[in-house]
């Protein structure tokens, strides 16, 4: 029987401890956030048990500990983004202050005190409060039928202010609306003193960091901003330096894993983000040489980039016996080029590399003098033969 006895009295003692520590109408509360010094003040919490927290509006706290206060404070500038981060601090100071319900028990003992000085209201009336990261914080008059972007024009506002999101407390109701659409008679509400608008900055805009290698101008590491796909990481490292293939892109996920993508489909408006390593073939681009004198099949041909001087003889069907492989001329199709000579039997016997042809280079390869001189004996038989038949 004892034992219910203590407990009964524990309980008891709780409850009035519990009872003691909550805040009533009347009481002062002093807030302290961290994060925002212009809410460093005292409220008075009125006969409902509010208190007006400026940016907040109405707090309902009566009930409350102090710390509990405290807490649903920093949600509430938490939840409409107000703050990021809300460390606050409530505690009870001074005397309570008496409400119209609960006048002075000692107001008949005291000659009648003078009268006390109206507290500053949060935000005076006739006056419009701004303020947030994305703006110079201002109050500026009410004038019968301001309009929200009236207002806005007549403020500092920072660069990356949000304006898409803008905070409008009226009344203890909040609307965020979005002034940047002209053609939506929402966008511009007509303001009534005392309202307060908050404007934050911009989110900042993602970026993502990818590499991309293989066929493009400027292989290496890019940095894009906004959203970042296939197709506008491969023209930032210079694009293609070819013809895309089929499924000729292969992409490397931070974790490993490997995508075939297909550049000629859909594969180009794959989403791209951090890490991801792009690999881009390409079908080597097509160019012209041309390939005359003492060879097979003299004429013009198609061949891939990297094509060399031996490969072009090959596309020609070789020399043949009388050509000249010792004075191989090289003869390029842009101005200021002299022509070279080449000793493709140097190339042959390994005494010196292959020669890279580039697009519109001619080959001519010379014929034999012996071959030229039979010509113009010939010639000359011609002419003796017919001098004897005339005689």
């Amino acid at each position: 029987m004892s034992r219910v006895f203590v407990a009964l009295v524990l309980s008891l003692v709780l409850v009035v401890c519990a009872w003691a520590q909550a805040i009533r109408p009347g009481d002062r509360l002093k807030l302290t956030v961290k994060e925002e010094p212009q809410l460093n003040k005292e409220y008075t919490v009125n006969k409902d048990g509010i208190i007006l927290v400026e940016f907040l509006g109405a707090v309902e706290v009566a009930g409350l500990s102090p710390e509990d206060a405290a807490k649903k404070i920093a949600a509430q500038l938490e939840k409409d983004r107000i703050l990021r981060v809300a460390t606050v601090k409530a505690e009870r100071v001074g005397d309570p202050v008496a409400t119209p319900e609960e006048p002075a028990t000692k107001a008949e003992e005291q000659p009648e005190p003078p009268p006390a000085k109206e507290p500053e209201a949060e935000t005076p009336k006739g006056s419009v409060v701004a303020d947030g990261e994305g703006v110079v914080a201002a109050r500026v008059d009410h004038l019968a039928g301001l309009t929200l972007s009236a207002f806005l024009s007549q403020l500092t506002l920072k660069e990356g202010a949000d304006l898409t999101s803008v905070r409008l407390v009226s009344e203890g109701r909040v609307r965020i609306v979005d002034t940047t659409r002209s053609d939506n008679p929402e966008s511009d509400p007509v303001l009534e003193p005392g309202d307060q608008i908050t404007v934050n900055l911009r989110e900042p805009t993602p970026e993502a960091r990818v590499t991309v290698l293989g066929g493009v101008a400027n292989p290496g590491e890019i940095v894009l901003r906004g959203e970042t796909t296939l197709q506008s990481a491969i023209e930032a490292a210079g694009g293609p330096r070819g013809s895309y293939v089929k499924d000729g892109i292969t992409l490397q996920r931070l974790d490993r894993t490997e995508l075939k993508l297909d550049p000629l489909g859909t594969g180009l408006a794959t989403l791209l983000a951090t890490g991801d390593i792009v690999t881009v073939e390409v079908a080597a681009p097509r160019m012209y040489v041309a390939v005359e004198g003492a060879v097979r099949q003299p004429g013009f041909f198609v061949a891939s980039e990297g094509l060399t001087l031996t490969e072009a003889m090959g596309l020609a069907g070789g020399h043949v016996r009388e050509a000249q492989l010792e004075r191989v001329q090289i003869v390029s199709s842009e101005p200021g080029i002299k022509p070279r000579t080449v000793n493709i039997r140097d190339i042959e016997q390994g005494y010196r590399g292959d020669v890279l042809l580039k697009a519109g280079d001619r080959v001519v390869v010379p014929g034999s003098k012996k071959r030229n001189d039979r010509t113009w004996l010939y010639a000359a038989g011609a002419v003796v033969a017919w001098y004897i038949f005339l005689r």
